[in-house]
């Protein structure tokens, strides 16, 4: 019986747009190591010391001292390889098939172009000085033709970037390359990383607004925009493409933290900060919300009021501690107007725990004298208390703060007749007594 023919390999096929290709990019000191592998193919790049390619892309015209550079193909029809190192007369090279040393001829050459071109759009090797090279030539055009050309994302990153942190670069050529960028570049980690680089070097009005549509992940376009805020200031011309950007971060955790650093950068601008609580307004998350509020409250000037737009972002809070604990945050921080206090009570109409709304009150007139403008409201919240121990405490919180006003007195003496306990009915007529001549 005749032996089966032995099979056929084929020839490695390293198509420039499958993705399906591993890729590892490894380096240590001077010492660099590539792998790429497609089903049974793999490639293999050992090198040291700084690689010097042509102009063409094409073989390897330098190597630094005690440099060298091998590249191997294994698998395919045959096992190929080229060894570049330095010698007495300039650069060796020797040219392997199968393990057997062949002269270095035009296959050789042929074969090093093509692999090269291989490594170059897989793993980023050389990526910047390529750049520069194919821009020098062809200018930002040629760039962007080989980069739509380039599956690796990582890769690609590399080459915009290039593009991108050109200083002086013209608006139209930014949003051009930004755009195609969005489209091209599968990753967010990567697109997000891009973004952040050019956020550095160029004006984001547009850019922002193009690019940030194609990030996916919330916490890559969260940290894209944190990233912007330590770039940019969020004046009048970011601000409308930053938020638009913003309201595409779905995860409440992920806005807050980007509200964060907008507050933390506005350092007081109040239409900077006007935006920011309008945009806390998405976050559904009580305690994300309220955390946000909370940390205004603590570094809004002092000085100043807190807009109202602070008061209205706490609209969203439906939980009873969450929401007292952000209207305290206004509260405690004291310079707070009658009428911004007037307000909070009104707000703290959402607060249904008749401990939290209590607490409140009690927090209020530890710090703020009852005048015209502001007892209304106070005693309106208070008759919203359920109970007698709650409400109790709120009056006798008011009592506590001397001297008291015949009207406050009056206030607290119609309001005390809701009270059903004696015990504490009896508790805030003796302590009005004490305190009211």
């Amino acid at each position: 019986m005749a032996e089966p023919e032995p099979q056929q390999r084929s020839a490695c096929v390293w198509d420039a747009r499958e993705r399906s290709t591993s890729a590892s990019y490894n380096v240590s000191d001077d010492r660099f190591t590539i792998r790429l592998k497609v089903g049974d193919c793999s490639l293999t790049v050992d090198g040291e010391g700084d690689v010097t390619v042509s102009d063409t892309d094409d073989d390897v015209t330098a190597l630094s001292r005690g440099g060298f550079f091998h590249i191997e193909e294994r698998g395919g029809d045959a096992e190929r390889r080229v060894e570049i190192e330095p010698g007495p007369g300039g650069l060796e090279r020797r040219w392997l098939v199968d393990g057997k040393v062949r002269a270095y001829d035009d296959e050789a050459r042929a074969w090093l172009a093509r692999t090269l071109l291989v490594v170059f759009r897989r793993t980023g090797f050389d990526a910047d000085r390529r750049a520069e090279r194919i821009l020098r030539k062809g200018g930002v055009d040629a760039v962007l033709q080989e980069v739509a050309q380039i599956p690796s994302d990582y890769a690609a990153r590399r080459y915009y970037q290039v593009l991108l942190v050109r200083p002086n670069l013209d608006q139209a050529t930014l949003l051009r390359v930004v755009r195609q960028a969005g489209q091209e570049i599968g990753s967010d980690f990567e697109l997000a990383e891009l973004l952040i680089a050019v956020a550095k070097y160029q004006p984001l009005e547009e850019s922002v607004r193009l690019a940030y549509v194609e990030i996916g992940s919330d916490f890559e376009l969260a940290g894209l925009l944190i990233e912007i805020t330590q770039a940019h200031a969020i004046d009048a011309t970011l601000a409308p493409a930053f938020f638009d950007a913003l309201a595409f971060v779905s995860s409440d955790f992920e806005r807050h933290r980007v509200l964060t650093a907008v507050a933390r950068q506005a350092k007081g601008d109040q239409a900077v900060l006007d935006r920011a609580l309008e945009a806390a307004a998405g976050i559904r998350s009580d305690f994300e919300l309220a955390s946000f509020l909370s940390e205004i409250s603590a570094s809004y000037p002092v000085d100043r009021p807190l807009p109202p737009s602070f008061i209205k972002a706490t609209a969203g809070i439906s939980s009873g501690f969450e929401l007292r604990r952000a209207l305290s945050g206004l509260v405690t921080r004291g310079g707070a107007t009658s009428a911004q206090l007037a307000s909070v009570l009104e707000a703290a109409a959402g607060i249904t725990s008749d401990f939290e709304l209590a607490e409140l009150l009690v927090t209020l007139a530890r710090r703020y004298p009852l005048d015209d403008v502001l007892r209304p409201a106070y005693f309106a919240a208070a008759g919203r208390v359920g109970g007698d121990f709650e409400p109790g405490r709120a009056l006798k919180a008011v009592i506590a703060r001397k001297p008291l006003s015949e009207a406050t007195v009056l206030a607290l003496l119609e309001s005390s007749v809701g009270l059903q306990s004696d015990f504490e009915l009896a508790e805030v007529l003796i302590a009005v007594a004490k305190a009211y001549p």
